[in-house]
């Protein structure tokens, strides 16, 4: 493949596209799905984002999360864990640690 160039023949930097990173990728550290609720969650996300490692803290939107991908899991994991789950919840808890957390408010309140 040829890079771009400007019209005076020198590389046009603009146009390099940048490199794909893993949203994982550059990091110190990284926690995978330890709890029950975590990996059922990681489970999911795997499945239909089409990812074999995920840990706890990525982001939904780096893994090229989209609202169809979100309908989609919040529709499982509401089957799953017998909770009402919008689809929004996914982008206002965009990391499988963040969802856990919330799934288990949920269950906690529901029980009660």
């Amino acid at each position: 493949k040829k890079f771009p160039v400007s019209n005076n023949g020198k590389l046009d930097r603009k146009s390099v596209p940048k490199p794909k990173m893993h949203a994982h990728e550059g990091r110190l550290t990284s926690r995978i799905p330890t709890t029950e609720i975590e990996k059922e969650i990681a489970k999911v996300w795997q499945d239909i984002l089409g990812i074999s490692e995920i840990f706890v803290d990525d982001n939904f939107i780096n893994l090229n999360g989209h609202s169809l991908n979100a309908v989609q899991i919040s529709s499982r994991l509401s089957h799953k864990f017998g909770v009402k789950l919008a689809a929004s919840a996914i982008f206002e808890n965009p990391t499988i640690e963040k969802l856990a957390l919330m799934i288990t408010k949920n269950n906690e309140i529901n029980t009660r």
